[in-house]
């Protein structure tokens, strides 16, 4: 995912899914003599405390595999585990991989390649949007585990008070409902403009909306009006209809968060985990008044989608061992158990038949996961390219310049265009 919001996930997080993954220890044909294995993982993230406290109670004791954690700050993860694959030592068995780093990983040779670790009704079962996100030229370099793009949170009370029956399905509703629901204190909606992959992750959600794209069948550049249009619908909201509060261009991921839950937002475009947290009553002033819905659009409803996986460095000595692992992370009921804990959508199709038929899931959490899922199915995701991390360093700057009126939309698309146009040569 591009953007990390996994270390600012403030839950307490209850595993209670040790009986779960029984049927697991016995589905395994591989053999391996290596009984120890190291993943590097994104330090404080309550996603891979889960998968530790899974390994501890399930995976261990099935396997005898002994999994050690190398945890790395976030903003550091991608350099450590680019210079340990460089190095070819093998320290690091397997990389918790943000989905642009799979490309460039894989094109350098430094993840496996899974195919035959995986059987085809696996392949079938996991989303389809889910495995593009760890594929790369036609081969998958990893199996995800985590899935998600932005819907849109709204106030239930706010809505009733002003008088609007539903969430908003296109922009110009959007802005009108912003425009009712700006008062007082309280903002219609919020951008976020830093120069950031947080705030850009978003802002492919709009240009997506409007009908654009970063390439086209053909992989030529496809930056046009439509990336204009969405630019436009950042100032209208910032400048020109005033819904969205004070500092917008310097915003991003906790901005959003943090404001929704201190009650100051109407509307707010988010990822999945922030719905555990408006109903965190320690840290929420809005508790049982959000509600999700997918986000407007222009052309479509759609968002951008990204996943995280886990995938093998190519110099590790323990390959089977670790194959074992991210089997176990990535099966259906891992996947069922983390969905059900964290309320997000699932990659596989089996966990969310499972979640579907779970007594124990309430309505309001099911309900959702459904609009969470529908959201994923109506996206797309990112190019998976190695050049994709210099590509979103441009958006990124033209996002934040844009929205601080530095340049204009129409500067900013014709430089994008061109600057996109020579990272690709």
């Amino acid at each position: 995912m591009k953007p990390t919001v996994i270390t600012r996930l403030f839950l307490v997080v209850a595993i209670t899914v040790g009986p779960l993954l029984c049927a697991y220890a016995g589905g395994n044909s591989e053999v391996t003599s290596a009984k120890t294995i190291t993943v590097g993982a994104e330090a404080g993230s309550p996603y891979m405390q889960f998968f530790k406290d899974l390994v501890v109670k399930n995976f261990t004791p099935q396997t005898g595999i002994t999994v050690n954690w190398i945890d790395v700050p976030h903003n550091d993860m991608h350099q450590k585990f680019l210079t340990e694959a460089a190095s070819g030592a093998g320290a690091i068995d397997v990389f918790n991989a943000d989905q642009p780093w799979v490309p460039e990983f894989a094109a350098a040779g430094y993840l496996v390649d899974m195919d035959k670790y995986i059987t085809a009704d696996d392949k079938n079962d996991f989303l389809k949007i889910a495995l593009d996100t760890v594929s790369y030229n036609g081969k998958i370099y990893g199996l995800p585990y985590f899935i998600h793009d932005c819907v849109l949170y709204y106030r239930t009370d706010l809505f009733k008070q002003a008088g609007i029956a539903s969430p908003p399905t296109t922009w110009s509703d959007y802005i009108a409902d912003a425009q009712k629901l700006t008062t007082g204190d309280v903002y219609g909606t919020i951008v976020e403009g830093k120069q950031s992959g947080a705030a850009s992750a978003k802002f492919l959600d709009i240009v997506y909306q409007a009908g654009g794209r970063v390439f086209d069948d053909q992989g030529n550049v496809a930056i046009d009006d439509s990336w204009i249009d969405a630019f436009n619908l950042y100032l209208d909201l910032i400048y020109k209809y005033k819904v969205a509060p004070p500092g917008s261009p310097t915003f991003d991921n906790a901005d959003t968060h943090n404001l929704l839950i201190q009650g100051k937002l109407a509307m707010a475009p988010g990822w999945p985990y922030m719905f555990s947290m408006t109903r965190d009553p320690k840290i929420s002033k809005v508790v049982g008044l959000v509600a999700v819905a997918e986000q407007p659009g222009k052309v479509k409803q759609t968002a951008a989608v990204f996943c995280w996986g886990f995938g093998i460095n190519s110099a590790s000595k323990a390959q089977d061992a670790a194959a074992r692992f991210i089997k176990f992370a990535t099966s259906t009921d891992s996947i069922y158990a983390l969905a059900k804990t964290f309320i997000n959508p699932a990659v596989r199709k089996s966990a969310l038949e499972k979640l579907k038929a779970d007594p124990s899931v309430s309505d309001a959490d099911r309900s959702v996961i459904a609009t969470m899922s529908k959201a994923v199915d109506d996206g797309r995701t990112i190019p998976m390219i190695p050049q994709w991390p210099k590509i979103d360093d441009r958006i990124q700057y033209a996002l934040s310049a844009v929205t601080s009126r530095q340049i204009t939309p129409e500067q900013a698309v014709a430089q994008l265009k061109a600057d996109i146009t020579d990272i690709m040569k």
